[in-house]
């Protein structure tokens, strides 16, 4: 499943222009593959299913470091809010979203 699912992400990642091309493929490929339903972008949060909550950025932004600008701005200014705002409306521990909180989180 998760080969057929790289490969897919694999062949179609140079098609992608932008991120919203990225945000709709992945989408996809991820809901073919593990037969679920993902919500689409509602209250500013790119994507989720249950507590995961997914953030997209054009490729190549991070570079594949986590001290890329982008990372850092999806992580602190993206993802962070999301998931304090969320937790606290849910009357849940931010942990059930992300444990155990990745340094980059606590800055």
């Amino acid at each position: 499943m998760f080969k057929n699912l790289f490969e897919t992400l694999e062949k179609k990642r140079n098609l992608w222009a932008n991120e919203e091309e990225l945000r709709q493929g992945w989408i996809l490929a991820l809901s073919n593959s593990l037969n679920i339903d993902f919500q689409a972008e509602r209250g500013k949060k790119d994507s989720s299913y249950n507590n995961v909550v997914i953030e997209f950025k054009s490729r190549g932004l991070f570079r594949g470091k986590v001290t890329s600008p982008s990372f850092k701005e999806a992580i602190h200014e993206r993802l962070k809010p999301y998931i304090l705002k969320t937790a606290a409306q849910e009357d849940i521990d931010p942990s059930d979203y992300i444990e155990p909180v990745p340094e980059t989180m606590n800055h």
